[in-house]
This record gives structure tokens, C-alpha cells and sequence, in this order.
């Protein structure tokens, strides 16, 4: 090999070596550059801040949608508080599976994306754009506005005894939550129209977003009253028992509902039983004309088990009670017994309680 070859031989290692670092060295230096340009270019995704927008919905972030609801929805809050809208939130998010996708927007620069909980639309939220926001003078896109689902207000009613307190939650609901006035109650039609007017009943109505709140009511006197009924049929308030009419005259009650069912089983004579009706009044002419022989011939009979409640005045010498009891007849073969219900109504004279009408009653 002449020296001339040897000589090329040796300088082409170098040269090739030399020329694979620069190649290297270039590749590095334009990856270095290029690098952070691709890490601005990918920033201007809107995928970036769609992950983060989607994130308050995947965590069902109450306290976010708190945030945007009391903006776009201050009519949820007027009786209802922020706990009530958080426990609404998490119990419409259980478990829920959420998708989204683009919606129409009329403004170029901003995105917005529909969400859906379990293929139910949820909610919105949408993206805004940060024209030339990075090194390399990209524009990237910053979360914007969000809005959930809110649930429709229900109506709930409550039925009081006039001039009843009603509470809805921590809320007194007022002479604007009255929708019906003068209800007749179980009374009206057994009054002594020409020295008593029934007591009557009040309805109000008012309306929440995120459920029925405890309703309490207490009557005039400020005595809690018993609440029934449901959201759906609505509640009802019961008046009270008059606990110190119940004791002032539950012996004269007791005497005369002793003789009234003797009388109907035709143990009391009529004219003993009369003496316990207030004449002139609707009682009269029915013990009057009573037929009591229907009842089969028996040895004796007594009553069991006797309550009286629900005791009502109406004015100081009006009033009704409920009386229960068991009406216990011993026939040739065998007790009987007769399950019975009234609600009577009387009349005070001469310091003296007196029957003025009856009925029966479930």
C-alpha cells in the first residue's frame, strides 16, 4: 500500500468521527430548541384545560359548583343554604359516570362542552382563550365558566289551626305563604250557630330546591302541635287537646257517655238519658225519637277500655271531645263486643255540661 493511501486512511477516521459528533451535536442543539417550542404548541391544546375543567365534575366538587350556582342561580338560596346544595349535589353524583362533548359557541374565542352524568345532561362549562400567552407566542385556552343542573322547586303545603305558627326549616312561613283561609274543620255543621262559630283552618304553600324541611308548628297558646301527612299530600297540623278542659270536665264526659251507651242498649230509660241533652239543640229530637229495641235480649252490658281526648273549646261554654270504648253486651250465648267511636259536643249551662250534638266517628 503506498503512503499516500495509508496516509488517506488514517485522516479518514478522524474526519468521520468528527463529522458524526457534529451531526450529534446539531441533533441535540435543535431538540434542545425544539423541544420547549413542541411543549408550547402542546399547551395550546384546549384538552389540557378541558382535563382540568372535567376534573370538578369527575370529583363532584360541590364547593365549585356552590361557587357558579349562587352567580347564575341566586333564587336557590333565598330560604335554602349552602349545605343543603352540597348534600343535593352529592347525592345526584353517587357513583355517577360523566362524559362531554363540544357545544355550539356563537364567540370564536371561546369553547364550550356539554357534560353528561349517567347520558343525562349535568351541566356546561367552557373554555376561553389566552391569545399569544406563551414563549413562542401560542395561544392557549384557560377554564371559563361552568353551570350545573339545578332541580325544580317543589310546593309543599301545610294545614294549621288558625292562628297557628308554622316553621318551615329555621323559616316562619308568613301571611304571604297563606293560600287558603276559613277551611272548615271536622266541627263546622255541629255548631250552636247563634252563640259559637267553629274554629277554622289556614293553609300555606311555599316552595324549596333541595327537599322538605322539618315542618313544626305550635298552636296560639305556643303548645307544639302533632304534624302528620307526607311531602306529596301535604301536612297536616293537629290541634291540641285542651288539657285543662280535658281534666275540668272529663267526669261529666265520662257520666255521660256511660249513659249514652246504657241508653242505646236500652238499659237507660229515654227520659233519664234526655236529662243530659240540652233542649232545643240537634241532640234532642234524636235521642227523642233513638230506636234502642233492635238490641237482642241480654243480661247485661257495660263498656271497656273507654278513652276521651282531643278535647276542644270553642268558646267558655262550647266544646267537643272524642270519646272510644268497647260496648260489652253478655247475650244467652256469649259475650259481644261492639268497638265504638264517638265525637260529642256540649254545651255549658248552670255551671253544667250538657250533650248538644254526636256523631260517629272512624
Amino acid at each position: 500500500m503506498s503512503k499516500k493511501k495509508k496516509k488517506r486512511r488514517h485522516l479518514f477516521y478522524p474526519i468521520y468521527f468528527t463529522l458524526v459528533l457534529i451531526a450529534v451535536a446539531a441533533i441535540w442543539i435543535g431538540c434542545s430548541m425544539l423541544t420547549p417550542y413542541l411543549a408550547d404548541f402542546e399547551k395550546s391544546n384546549p384538552e389540557y384545560a378541558v382535563n382540568t375543567a372535567m376534573r370538578y365534575f369527575e370529583n363532584s366538587d360541590a364547593e365549585t359548583f356552590y361557587f357558579f350556582a349562587q352567580q347564575s342561580h341566586p333564587d336557590l338560596f333565598q330560604y335554602e343554604d349552602k349545605q343543603d346544595y352540597i348534600d343535593w349535589v352529592t347525592s345526584v353524583t353517587q357513583d355517577g359516570n360523566f362524559t362531554y362533548s363540544m357545544a355550539y359557541s356563537d364567540d370564536p374565542a371561546v369553547l364550550r362542552y356539554n357534560v353528561k352524568l349517567n347520558g343525562e345532561k349535568f351541566g356546561t362549562f367552557s373554555l376561553r382563550e389566552q391569545p399569544d400567552s406563551t414563549e413562542y407566542h401560542f395561544s392557549t385556552w384557560a377554564f371559563d365558566t361552568l353551570e350545573t343542573v339545578t332541580p325544580a322547586a317543589t310546593e309543599y303545603t301545610v294545614t294549621v289551626p288558625a292562628g297557628a305558627t308554622v316553621m318551615a326549616g329555621a323559616e316562619q312561613l308568613t301571611a304571604q305563604n297563606v293560600v287558603e283561609s276559613g277551611i272548615d274543620t271536622p266541627w263546622t255543621g255541629h255548631m250552636l250557630l247563634e252563640e259559637t262559630t267553629a274554629p277554622t283552618q289556614a293553609r300555606y304553600a311555599f316552595t324549596r330546591f333541595f327537599g322538605c324541611p322539618e315542618i313544626t308548628v305550635t298552636d296560639e297558646h305556643g303548645k307544639p302541635c302533632q304534624v302528620t301527612g307526607d311531602e306529596a299530600s301535604g301536612f297536616t297540623a293537629l290541634r291540641n287537646n285542651d288539657d285543662e278542659l280535658q281534666e275540668a270536665t272529663e267526669a261529666r264526659v265520662t257520666e255521660i257517655v256511660k249513659a249514652f251507651s246504657s241508653f242505646v242498649s236500652n238499659d237507660l230509660s229515654r227520659s233519664k238519658m234526655l236529662k243530659y241533652v240540652r233542649k232545643g239543640t240537634v241532640a234532642y229530637p234524636i235521642i227523642e225519637k233513638f230506636d234502642n229495641s233492635w238490641f237482642g235480649k241480654h243480661s247485661s252490658a257495660k263498656i271497656e277500655n273507654l278513652e276521651t281526648g282531643n278535647y276542644i273549646r270553642f268558646t267558655d261554654d262550647t266544646m267537643a271531645c272524642d270519646v272510644s270504648y268497647d260496648h260489652v253486651v253478655q247475650y244467652n250465648d256469649g259475650d259481644k263486643t261492639y268497638p265504638t267511636a264517638y265525637r260529642f259536643y256540649f254545651v255549658l249551662r248552670n255551671d253544667e255540661w250538657f250533650l248538644y250534638d254526636f256523631e260517629s266517628i272512624q
